[in-house]
């Protein structure tokens, strides 16, 4: 029986020893999860926080975007744009489009040109069968520019070219927006 009891105690003892390998597991493992917890705590707020900056940085390209556009809108403000010039036989060789404008500006719009300076006047995008590119007058002084852009419905009155016309020179995304705009007005 002292032998059974020897037994029992040496069992009790192995369950004992056992119990407190499980109870140390256990205290690792929750020591663990803590940490794991906590290690998901802090990957959570920096996801938020690169959230934040994502939403930030697809708003810059839109405001970069803009400052770019009201730029090259401010840079064409000396500009204005003839449309529906016929390109006379002459242009390029005797008569350049500067010349062509200066005669629509004295005869069509009845403006003294003595005074008017451009930067630069010329022809642009390309030049089709029965269409006429646009020619665009950069001038000097924006006061000139606005004197010419006052008595543009002059030409539309000219006998000469029956379907020309003078419009502000916008960039490109601006243009398209009115285009939209215009469209929606005459659906109105």
């Amino acid at each position: 029986m002292k032998e059974e009891i020897d037994m029992l105690k040496s069992n009790i003892k192995g369950v004992e020893n056992n119990v407190d390998e499980i109870r140390a597991t256990i205290e690792d493992m929750k020591e663990a999860t803590k940490a794991l917890k906590d290690s998901k705590t802090v990957q959570e707020d920096e996801m938020q926080e690169l959230r934040a900056l994502l939403t930030k940085t697809k708003a810059e390209p839109k405001e970069e975007r803009d400052k770019v556009i009201e730029l090259e809108d401010y840079t064409r403000s000396e500009n204005l744009k003839f449309h529906n010039i016929p390109k006379s036989e002459e242009e390029g060789v005797n008569h350049s489009p500067k010349q062509i404008i200066l005669s629509i500006l004295q005869k069509e719009l009845q403006m003294d040109t003595a005074q008017i300076r451009f930067h630069a006047v010329h022809r642009i995008g390309k030049q089709k069968e029965n269409k006429h590119g646009p020619i665009i007058t950069r001038f000097v002084c924006r006061e000139d520019r606005d004197q010419v852009f006052a008595r543009k419905k002059g030409i539309k009155e000219s006998t000469r070219f029956k379907d020309a016309y003078i419009t502000a020179d916008y960039a490109k995304a601006i243009q398209d927006e009115r285009r939209k705009l215009i469209k929606a007005m005459f659906k109105a």
